[in-house]
């Protein structure tokens, strides 16, 4: 009972942490695209990580306190 709960809280966590990190990279995109220009491309980095933060968010379980 207890290593669930701790294991539920972990998730918990990092769902918060990835939610935050996917706030952080729609910003810096934006800023990125805007800015950029023509022929620079390393925006596409911000735009593979938000991706994969995306993925991870979607294998933890959405549990609000």
């Amino acid at each position: 009972m207890l290593a669930r709960s701790v294991q539920g809280l972990l998730s918990l966590q990092r769902r918060r942490g990835l939610l935050e990190r996917l706030e952080q990279l729609q910003v810096l995109l934006s800023e990125q695209v805007q800015s950029l220009p023509d022929g620079n491309e390393s925006w596409l980095d911000t735009e593979r990580e938000l991706m994969a933060v995306e993925q991870a968010l979607e294998r933890i379980p959405a549990i609000e306190a």
